[in-house]
């Protein structure tokens, strides 16, 4: 069965990927053979491994089955928090159907199958523009008003750094070149890490802040310009979403 394949490689096979857009396309995927289906890697790294699977040009669809999908494998740094994935996967699904996301056409435990979007990541510079900033605060102002069935209390925040505050303590037996070493250092002997996040958490208790749905990832990455509308954008990569303060 598709659900029980398990993904123990850098890179999921085509006969695997091929699996899951016949369960979840069906139409003339049902039928399409691992030589005639095109699969390329996109990106890929700790958090998700991304493939764009599509039709060669001379296969027609039967119905409204997609041409290309994009194919997204769990990384790593899931592995330790399945809670997240559960998360991620409940929090896409509602977006889809609300039309502030990528349509999702399956979801599997190794990770699913989305629309694939026709864009391109906007660039840290571009963020600074005026207008841009204004349409993307607009999206945000959705995004904030959506009810999701997630703990409503901020702890995602603290809980997480947290963790990366107890993750300090290993961080010198990983690195491995002298430099990156006495830079790390240098960053200990001049901030008490500890003593930031209590003071942060102190300060956030003081500040009359509504708590939200919030993305928690809004970096340029994730924020893509639609090619089909040139001044139209979509949030992607909700996998770190929680309610947290506004």
């Amino acid at each position: 069965m598709v659900y029980n394949v398990i993904i123990t490689h850098e890179k999921v096979s085509s006969s695997q990927a091929l699996e899951w857009c016949q369960h979840f396309l069906g139409g003339v995927w049902s039928t399409l053979t691992v030589e005639e289906m095109q699969m390329n890697r996109i990106s890929g790294g700790l958090s998700n491994y991304l493939y764009c699977c599509s039709l060669p040009d001379h296969i027609q669809t039967q119905h409204n089955e997609p041409r290309k999908v994009l194919l997204r494998i769990y990384g790593e740094s899931h592995g330790q928090h399945r809670s997240t994935l559960l998360n991620d996967s409940v929090v896409c699904t509602l977006l889809s159907e609300r039309k502030l996301g990528p349509h999702v056409h399956g979801i599997f435990p190794e990770g699913r199958l989305e629309e694939f979007i026709e864009a391109e990541s906007l660039l840290t510079s571009e963020i600074r523009d005026e207008n841009i900033s204004k349409k993307i605060g607009g999206l945000l102002g959705e995004i904030h008003q959506i009810h999701m069935p997630l703990v409503k209390e901020p702890i995602w925040l603290f809980n997480t750094m947290e963790r990366y505050l107890s993750d300090t303590k290993y961080v010198m037996d990983k690195l491995k070149k002298d430099d990156d070493r006495q830079i790390f250092q240098e960053l200990r002997s001049v901030c008490n890490f500890t003593q930031e996040f209590e003071n942060l958490k102190e300060l956030l208790s003081t500040i009359d802040s509504p708590v939200c749905f919030t993305h928690n990832d809004l970096q340029a990455g994730n924020i893509l310009r639609l090619n089909s509308q040139y001044e139209s954008f979509t949030i992607i990569d909700f996998e770190y979403c929680s309610y947290n303060y506004r």
